[in-house]
């Protein structure tokens, strides 16, 4: 693996993290990722969803919303 591609690598981080760079509750985050034209969220599971994100499509959404 080149250095270029280990550079473009993101993780994934759980609500807590997006929550933190919002400044807003866990629950609101979760809330937020669960409607349509939300935050951006990836839904891991079955029934109970748990969710994780990518703070850079976060702030891209951020952005969209905020203009």
């Amino acid at each position: 693996m080149s250095a270029t591609s280990v550079q473009q690598l993101e993780w994934f981080v759980p609500a807590e993290t997006v929550a933190k760079y919002l400044h807003l509750s866990r629950r609101r985050v979760l809330e937020l990722a669960r409607v349509k034209n939300g935050i951006p969220a990836h839904p891991i599971g079955g029934t109970r969803k748990t969710y994780r994100f990518l703070l850079s499509e976060v702030h891209a959404w951020l952005k969209r919303r905020n203009g």
